[in-house]
């Protein structure tokens, strides 16, 4: 590794001269007609300031071409003098008059890094035309004092941007010392975000590195399951010293969770691994019915966004292959068995106009289904009507005070939310069904969509149309609660 003083001497920092006033040069000068000794010799010498010369030809004879070119070389000395580099762009106004040249010069100028000219005055110009080629030579002054606090201030930029590199590197190779292989490999990716974010072309070029040894260190990584309830993964390292119990490496752990209207989806908790290398994890009780794996899987999320992909390059896609490695999957089933658990079905029906309805052709439906395929269905002992406007567990305190001893309570609310004329009649009708544990009160199902129905009068259209939303949430609810 390259020490402090090693890298101040081998990097050179890429800087900007910010574009406006602030950073143009002072560009007022006196166009000599005889050519000034500073042309062909040295530039003047002053305890007070700094001169500084630049030139430009162009073959084609345009002198706006040469002056853009004497701009640049001007400000690559100045630049050079203060131990930076910088890409210049100019484009000045062909024909410029030396009155208003400081008006007429535009500046754009790339970033990569971070000087500003302050203090500059370019003080004289000669222009040679000699065979249809055109020579401007520039000469600029620039108060020294401002020179010396540009340089210093320079210097301490470039040692604060080494030392973001630096110190984590430092980190990393202590925790590398003490066996903390986790945390090595995490600093070690900070020092290779650090570097991809640098303005230092030397810098940059210790991203890949680090990012080999932090692949080189997790490739000695292991994990596995070593318990299923609770699931319990287990992070390691094996290395020629032996086997070392790696504590507080972030896991990442996707699972199923529920989503509205009884729907599942997937879950992520993030966890570390404890002083004994290990994370533990428990389906949570609102878990949906059903079956499939839980991952554990280790976590660098953060540090590995931080790094650009593009420059990344193949070390970026070697550790994260590595990574994608450090996982582990548990089977589970949270079905429910609830063949034999007594159950009752209360579904509100609402009309177009949203008021409620008496009957409930929906939960006649939906209780059928349920029936044929062997569920215990009792009488809820209350009418849809009285349950309109009641909340879900204000419906399963009803239905308890009616009938002791239910074990769940199916709630839907049903509405025909379309309802036209064409070729007979349509409606559609919208349901939300939701199966809540009378003991828990805790919703361990449910469904939601919706149905059309055709026919030949509104009457038979709209009763066809709630039948046949209680028999699809009855099929769907069956899914879930087997």
């Amino acid at each position: 590794m390259v020490g402090r003083n090693g890298l101040l001497g081998l990097f050179t920092l890429l800087v900007l001269i910010a574009s406006g006033c602030a950073s143009s040069p002072d560009l007022s000068p006196e166009e000599s007609a005889e050519q000034p000794e500073w042309v062909v010799g040295s530039p003047p010498r002053s305890s007070d300031a700094e001169y500084f010369v630049g030139r430009g030809v162009d073959a084609g004879g345009s002198r706006a071409a040469a002056e853009d070119d004497a701009t640049a070389a001007l400000v690559s000395e100045i630049t050079r003098y203060l131990g930076v580099t910088i890409r210049t762009e100019s484009t000045a106004v062909a024909e410029a008059s030396l009155e208003d040249f400081t008006g007429r010069v535009t500046r754009t100028v790339e970033q990569r890094g971070t000087a500003r000219i302050e203090g500059l005055r370019v003080e004289e110009r000669f222009v040679e035309v000699r065979d249809g080629r055109v020579e401007v030579h520039l000469l600029a002054r620039y108060d020294r004092e401002a020179l010396e606090r540009e340089r210093a201030r320079l210097t301490a930029l470039f040692e604060a941007r080494i030392e973001a590199v630096e110190a984590p590197m430092r980190s990393a190779r202590a925790f590398e010392a003490e066996g903390a292989y986790f945390k090595a490999a995490q600093h070690y990716l900070r020092a290779a975000a650090a570097a991809a974010d640098s303005e230092i072309d030397g810098l940059k070029s210790t991203m890949p590195s680090s990012l080999r040894r932090a692949a080189g260190i997790l490739s000695s990584v292991r994990m596995r399951p070593v318990a299923d309830d609770p699931m319990t993964a287990e992070v390691y390292a094996e290395t020629a010293e032996g086997t070392t119990l790696l504590s507080g490496v972030p896991v990442s752990i996707t699972h199923p969770v529920r989503l509205p209207q009884g729907r599942t989806g997937i879950g992520t908790t993030r966890k570390t691994t404890d002083t004994s290398g290990r994370v533990m994890f428990a389906l949570p009780e609102e878990t949906p019915p059903g079956s499939g794996y839980v991952q554990m899987g280790v976590s660098l999320g953060s540090e590995l966004d931080a790094i650009p992909i593009a420059e990344g390059g193949r070390e970026l896609t070697a550790l994260r292959t590595v990574i994608r490695d450090l996982r582990v999957r548990f089977p589970y089933d949270s079905g429910l068995d609830v063949s034999d658990r007594s159950i009752a079905v209360v579904v509100v029906e609402r009309d177009r106009a949203g008021n409620p309805l008496s009957e409930s052709r929906a939960a006649s439906s939906l209780t059928t289904t349920l029936e044929r395929a062997g569920f215990v269905l009792v009488h809820a002992g209350s009418s849809p009507g009285a349950a309109a406007d009641m909340s879900d567990r204000e419906i399963v305190d009803l239905v308890l005070g009616n009938t002791p001893g239910v074990e769940l309570v199916i709630v839907g609310r049903t509405a025909i939310t379309e309802f036209e004329e064409r070729n007979g009649m349509l409606a559609r009708v919208d349901g939300d069904f939701s199966v809540i544990e009378t003991g828990s009160n805790r919703v361990i199902g449910g469904w939601s969509g919706f149905t059309r129905s055709s026919g030949g009068d509104s009457v038979s259209t709209i009763s066809a149309a709630f039948r046949r939303i209680g028999e699809i949430a009855g099929n769907e609810l069956m899914l879930r609660l087997e």
